[in-house]
């Protein structure tokens, strides 16, 4: 992403591309998906997203609970972009906006 580190409109985008993710994940649910899949998602809505941006937002939402890398044979000792990752329920919650969470509010 092209905009100067710190200002508002970067944190705008981060939250925006948060909100993608989210809401992806979303409309597979409960079905889980390739993190591969995920990030052509987001950079078809965002193309100046960056891979880099994309693995930090990942395991940023991760630990909030959001998001999980379910435990099973797929994922064991696979590529990031090769795992799959699947909503948990408190991410469902925030995905569909019946709980709020400030770091993806925009």
């Amino acid at each position: 992403m092209g905009i100067e580190p710190g200002s508002n409109e970067q944190a705008d985008q981060i939250r925006t591309v948060r909100r993608i993710i989210m809401q992806r994940l979303n409309q597979a649910f409960p079905a889980r998906m390739l993190v591969g899949t995920l990030f052509k998602h987001a950079i078809y809505i965002e193309p100046s997203y960056e891979k880099k941006n994309f693995v930090k937002d990942l395991f940023y939402l991760e630990k909030k609970g959001y998001l999980e890398f379910p435990d099973n044979i797929f994922n064991r000792g696979a590529e990031l972009m090769d795992k799959l990752i699947v909503l948990t329920a408190e991410g469902k919650e925030i995905a569909e906006q019946t709980m709020v969470d400030e770091a993806m509010k925009l």
